[in-house]
């Protein structure tokens, strides 16, 4: 899981979100889109056990800092965004 910053918006937005690339090289072409107006850049990542169970358990945590239902943008405090990425870092199956 990756936490990217794209500098230059009005507020301050991460992008959370599931990668089995290298996240740098997930910056690299989340940076090349036409959408994005300056480059991402990775602030944080870490491995987990199972990347989409927790990049979807991630947004749920963080929901209430959403900035669209549809995309993986939040307006979190980034200590906030890493403290809940950390809680997945290479956990393995949720057992409840």
């Amino acid at each position: 899981m990756s936490t990217f910053d794209g500098q230059g918006r009005p507020i301050q937005i991460y992008k959370v979100g599931a990668t089995t690339d290298s996240p740098f090289e997930r910056a690299r072409q989340l940076s090349a889109s036409t959408s994005s107006p300056t480059p991402f850049h990775v602030v944080h990542h870490c491995a987990t056990f199972d990347v989409n169970d927790s990049e979807t358990r991630a947004h749920e945590m963080l929901a209430a800092y959403r900035v669209n239902d549809g995309r993986e943008f939040f307006a979190a405090p980034l200590l906030e965004i890493i403290k809940v990425m950390d809680t997945f870092e290479e956990l393995g199956p949720e057992t409840d």
